[in-house]
């Protein structure tokens, strides 16, 4: 995925800015009176109605503090953390009326989970922009408590995959900022990239043969101090018939690998632990379907951590 997001210190606002959406190139129409054409000029934009599942990734910066009552100088140093590998995202496009909705849900948030709603203008399958949907109220719960969230969010899509064909796959960056209902005193801030696809079932998963895929990684990193944008590119090599594999990266120039095994009844996810020079994570992925393979890609999300060294991202290929 693109190394041309660089960027220091990016917080919702300026991601908003830098995730502007992506336009296809300019199409000339088909010419119904010249049906011999050899060559036919490509068609319109491709706009289908569908839900899309997966996975999201990134960091979320907390600050706690402010000038409340009998504590008039005291503001505690804002902590960035990578995000919780549990986190999801969804998003359901409707071509009859041009529009597209979103859920991002972000679980371990001090005990708490947002789920984020987004909506926006549905352009085609790789061009849309969501933002805070006012139809559909965002929540943070806690436990058996569940609390209206108000919040400033934004998913922007980024079209095709970079260094994988992906068709039927789709990315992007979301951002969002809102404060702890629970404490208005303690606020998020979150930054990430999301994929999504046709997520393989259980039914359709291969049960023999293997596979390898590869493709890219896309995510935000904390390296003593200072926040950028990384990039790198994978390989996952899996066994349909053990459930298990082994996958293999290199992100932001550091590189790490280790063992994939599928989750009990679900063996279209996996997950497992990695390691490399300097650092130690986990990766937890799962299988999504095209029109002619069930399993034709794998994506999901990783973190990784190391001295004064944080990254959280997604991942996306194909075999």
């Amino acid at each position: 995925m693109s190394n041309s997001n660089e960027a220091s210190n990016p917080t919702p606002q300026n991601a908003t800015r830098a995730a502007a959406p992506v336009t296809n190139p300019t199409t000339t129409p088909n010419n119904p009176s010249n049906p011999n054409n050899p060559n036919p000029p490509p068609s319109g934009p491709t706009r289908t109605s569908q839900t899309l599942t997966g996975f999201a990734g990134g960091l979320v910066v907390i600050t706690r503090g402010g000038y409340g009552e009998g504590n008039a100088s005291y503001s505690s140093s804002p902590k960035i953390r990578t995000l919780n590998q549990g986190s999801t995202v969804s998003i359901t496009t409707d071509a009859a009326n041009n529009q597209a909705v979103g859920t991002i849900v972000v679980p371990g948030l001090r005990g708490g989970t947002a789920t984020l709603q987004v909506g926006g203008p549905f352009v085609d399958d790789k061009t849309y922009t969501m933002l805070t949907d006012p139809a559909r109220p965002s929540t943070f719960q806690t436990g058996a408590n569940t609390q209206p969230l108000p919040n400033e969010t934004v998913l922007v899509n980024f079209g095709a995959v970079p260094g994988c064909t992906c068709e039927y796959l789709t990315w992007g960056l979301w951002a969002s900022s809102f404060t702890d209902p629970r404490n208005s005193n303690k606020s998020y801030a979150t930054i990430g990239h999301y994929v999504a696809g046709k997520l393989t079932t259980a039914v359709q998963m291969p049960t023999t043969g293997s596979a390898t895929y590869s493709g890219s990684m896309a995510g935000l990193v904390r390296d003593h101090g200072n926040t950028r944008f990384g990039t790198g590119s994978f390989q996952l090599n899996w066994n349909f018939a053990s459930r298990s594999g082994n996958f293999g990266g290199g992100f932001d120039n550091r590189n790490f690998s280790g063992a994939m095994n599928a989750h009990t009844g679900t063996p279209q996810s996996y997950s497992g632990s990695v390691s490399g020079p300097g650092v130690i994570g986990g990766v937890n992925g799962g299988f999504a379907a095209s029109p002619t393979d069930p399993a034709a890609y794998t994506l999901g999300n990783f973190s990784l951590k190391g001295s004064q060294y944080r990254a959280s991202g997604i991942f996306a290929g194909q075999r």
